[in-house]
């Protein structure tokens, strides 16, 4: 049996009445595990599953996979959850992590991931804000994965957007936000690194993966 902090990333109906949910795990990073039962009338489970909440979870290796035993709710992120634009911006991350990540540790990814969630739970700035949010997870996510957009000879960059790539890189959310700068061309950076480094295409200004 394996015990460990967790983030619900989307579930999905298995089998007859059970649920398998992909998490990403503080101590394993991405995993699927089949929650037995759970959509029975009753189940004690079904609440702590939904996808965005932070979970302790206790799982079990199988032949078929994980099972997942036990889980306790231990962050919901309520203000992110009733916000639709904050929600949007928390799921499409998700999605990315789910098409992206292995069953490998990764500590780093965790604390990315834990901390735009805490940001998007906690923030109580304006939602205009989101998608510097947006551009700041990507850019630690693509540095995460070994691809620093800031060691990257790029002559057409200005001066501006470099210095804006290197604060995303190494300041927290809270303060990289706040900033002003070269935004809009940094979305184009960042689309353009998203698809050439991890195949993956995302529809503009959001992190809808489409392809």
């Amino acid at each position: 049996m394996h015990k460990t902090r967790a983030v619900v990333l989307s579930r999905r109906d298995h089998r007859e009445a059970d649920l398998m949910i992909s998490l990403y795990t503080e101590s394993s990073g991405f995993i699927r595990a089949v929650a037995q039962g759970v959509r029975k009338p009753g189940a004690k489970l079904a609440g702590h599953l939904e996808p965005l909440t932070e979970v302790e979870i206790l799982v079990v290796p199988t032949q078929a996979g994980w099972r997942l035993t036990g889980a306790i709710a231990e962050d919901q992120f309520k203000k992110l959850n009733a916000d639709i634009e904050r929600k949007r911006l928390a799921l499409g991350a998700a999605a990315l992590l789910e098409l992206i990540s292995y069953p490998e540790p990764d500590l780093v990814i965790w604390e990315i991931f834990s901390s735009l969630l805490l940001f998007l739970n906690e923030s109580n700035g304006e939602n205009d804000i989101l998608p510097r949010a947006r551009l700041w997870f990507l850019s630690r996510l693509l540095s995460a994965l070994g691809y620093r957009l800031s060691e990257e000879k790029d002559r057409t960059r200005s001066s501006h957007v470099g210095e804006l790539i290197i604060q995303c890189e190494e300041r927290p959310i809270e303060y990289v936000v706040e900033m002003e700068g070269a935004w809009e061309e940094l979305e184009g950076e960042i689309a353009d690194a998203v698809g050439h480094h991890l195949g993956v295409r995302l529809s503009p200004q959001k992190i809808h993966v489409l392809s």
